[in-house]
Parts: structure tokens; C-alpha cells; sequence
């Protein structure tokens, strides 16, 4: 099996090295196009051994799996230039926030009667094989298709199929979620420092507390703090300041702009912030 990746940014080169890393496919079965090779991910990609071309139909001709990792409002565009080099064997996997299954078949389906579609909503902790990542099969994506999606994520992380109209939701919450996380550990780094940490231990010591989210555990949770202690305290001003509702916000803010239609979302700072 080849796999290839339309795009050469973050994405592509944290998919590729968790991949590699995890033994589940090697370098040189990769091919990845950039318009711009002067890239730093595509200077990384290069040094694993990844076979990188500018041009978009080299990479499809060489892969049996595709991955789209672009930018929304590319993809009409890549299909259009890719649509008659994607053969029955392909399987194309969307990355793309936002861009549905229907408007990927609809376009391919003008080169070619049932292309075999999937989209994906994945997040780059897979680089070091700790993301999440969920997918919808399309309505000419077999069985098997889905199955070496996941085999394949699965190797980087958390991987399970959902309906197609929850991955808006799940973009707000884990596609992006990585960022809310690494807000949530400044803030804590940033009271370490306050109260006179050196930077540095006060951002391992947040980054080693956020680990307890990760137990399933639910006794795990009465254990984090303790009746009338300084835990609970820190906890009530949290629940106070409105963290939680921020959160929440976030979360669901997110997953609004990839439910508004393409042109309304052009303008991110247009009713809401841009995920």
C-alpha cells in the first residue's frame, strides 16, 4: 500500500511521522506535493526519506490511499486538477474542515462514477501517536476502505467511525481541542510563575497534572481533590471565573463556523472566531 498526501504543511508532515514512527508504514511508500518547496515540513518530510514533488497528479498516480490536507477552500480546486488521474483503486481521504462527503463525490463524480470517499477529522498530537481522530465513509467507500483508514490511524492515536454530521462537532472539540489544552497549560505555567517557579518547571509540572485527563478511571476523579482542601478551593474560584463556560463556548463556536456556508465563513472574524 502507498499513501499520498495532497498538501506538505503541519498536517501532512504529523501524520506522515506518526505513521513512520509507529512501524505502520515506511517513508518511502509516502509521496507528498506542495506547490512550495521551499517549505520547513517539506525540508522534514525529505530528511525521513518521503518522496516529494510539486506536482499534485504525480502524487495521485503514486498512491492508493489520498489524503486531502489543504485548506477548505482549496479543495474544490485540487479536484478539479486531480479529478481525471483518480482511478478505482484510490481512496480519498478529506482532511478538510468543513467540506462534506456529497460536495467531494459530486466533483469527482464528473471524472469518474463512484469515487470511493472518506472524510476524516483528525488533530496533529498524532505526530507523536496520541491523536484523536474520527471518519465517515462515503456511499462508494467499502467496508474495507474504513477498516484501513482505521487500521491506519489507529496506529497514531485514538481512531472511530462516527455519522457524518457529527464531525462539525468533533472539529470543535478535539480537532482544535489540542489548542484549548495548551491555553489551559499557559495559564496554569503562568500561575506556577507568579508565584515564583522558573518557567520551565512550572510548565512541566502543569504539563504532568493535565496527564490525569487521560485515566477513564472514575474513581480517578474524587481523588483530585479532597473535602475542605485547597484543591476544592482552586476549583470553585475556576468554576467562578467561568472556565468551564469558555470552554464550552469554545468548543461550540468552533463547530459553528464549519457549519456556516462557505461564503459566510470567508471572513473569520466575521460572528465568530476562526478554528
Amino acid at each position: 500500500m502507498s499513501v499520498g498526501f495532497i498538501g506538505a504543511g503541519q498536517l501532512a508532515f504529523a501524520l506522515v511521522k506518526g505513521f513512520t514512527a509507529a512501524g505502520i508504514l515506511a517513508a518511502h511508500k509516502i509521496m507528498a506535493s506542495s506547490p512550495d518547496m521551499d517549505l520547513a515540513t517539506v525540508s522534514a518530510l525529505r530528511k525521513m526519506g518521503v518522496k516529494l514533488t510539486p506536482h499534485n497528479k504525480e502524487t495521485v498516480q503514486h498512491s492508493d490511499v489520498l489524503f486531502l490536507a489543504v485548506k477548505p477552500h482549496i479543495i474544490p480546486f485540487i479536484l478539479d486538477e486531480i479529478g481525471t488521474h483518480i482511478e478505482d483503486r484510490h481512496i480519498v481521504v478529506s482532511c478538510a474542515a468543513g467540506v462534506t462527503i456529497g460536495s467531494i463525490e459530486k466533483k469527482l463524480s464528473a471524472f469518474r462514477p463512484a469515487p470511493r470517499v472518506i472524510r476524516c477529522m483528525t488533530n496533529t498530537p498524532v505526530v507523536v501517536q496520541e491523536g484523536a481522530t474520527v471518519y465517515a465513509t462515503g456511499t462508494h467507500a467499502q467496508v474495507e476502505d474504513g477498516r484501513l483508514l482505521e487500521q491506519l490511524l489507529s496506529s497514531v492515536g485514538f481512531c472511530t467511525e462516527v455519522e457524518e454530521d457529527l464531525i462539525n462537532a468533533v472539529t470543535g472539540l478535539s480537532g482544535s481541542g489540542p489548542a484549548y489544552a495548551f491555553t489551559a497549560l499557559d495559564a496554569l505555567a503562568d500561575g506556577g510563575v507568579k508565584m515564583g517557579l522558573p518557567r520551565r518547571l512550572a510548565v512541566r509540572l502543569g504539563a504532568q497534572a493535565l496527564l490525569v485527563s487521560v485515566f477513564p478511571d472514575p474513581l480517578v476523579g474524587p481523588l483530585l481533590a479532597g473535602p475542605w482542601g485547597a484543591t476544592l478551593s482552586a476549583d470553585s474560584w475556576r468554576q467562578r471565573e467561568g472556565q468551564l463556560l469558555s470552554l464550552l463556548n469554545a468548543s461550540e463556536s468552533c463547530r459553528d463556523v464549519w457549519e456556516l456556508p462557505a461564503a459566510e465563513r470567508s471572513n473569520p472574524l466575521q460572528g465568530f472566531p476562526f478554528c
